[in-house]
């Protein structure tokens, strides 16, 4: 798991670090601080930086996906229905329960199938919410101009 959140640029001499794995090496003691003091002590000359990982969909929910597939593709929500049915415990060779079809992979049906359509549906919304909020600017601050030019009456 660790390894996944540190990597070693040698053209730039850095050691990049996940933001939640940095944040949790703060913390003296705890196995990230480990972890991050000894690959620092191997290359003292190496800077951290930290990076955000890309492509990290958590927020992506059944019913987003729902929504999604009823607007754009109303055939695949048949399919994912299934997904989630088939969402079920089982037995493992070793003899652990474990789920057979949990939310990450169903994310990753989707995200396989649906993620430059889910992207560009997303980087839409983002600027019809940021259009709203910038109109939504432009009438309060219009209506606070107005009241200031309004003569205080008297009662």
């Amino acid at each position: 798991m660790t390894q996944q959140k540190i990597k070693f640029d040698f053209t730039e001499n850095t050691i990049k670090v996940d933001e939640k794995f940095y944040k949790k090496a703060q913390n003296y003691g705890t196995e990230e601080y480990r972890v991050l003091t000894k690959i620092c002590a191997e290359h003292p000359t190496a800077s951290v930086m930290t990076v955000r990982r890309e492509g990290n969909y958590n927020r992506v929910t059944i019913k987003v996906m729902e929504d999604f597939l009823t607007k754009y593709d109303a055939d695949a929500l048949d399919e994912l229905h299934k997904l989630c049915n088939e969402t079920k415990m089982t037995v493992s060779k070793t003899g652990r329960p474990y789920k057979k079809n949990n939310m990450g992979t169903i994310r990753k049906w989707f995200m396989s199938n649906y993620s430059d359509a889910y992207k560009a549906d997303m980087k839409v919304k983002e600027a019809k919410a940021e259009r709203d909020k910038a109109v939504a600017d432009a009438i309060n601050a219009a209506k606070k101009a107005e009241k200031a030019d309004t003569p205080a009456q008297n009662q």
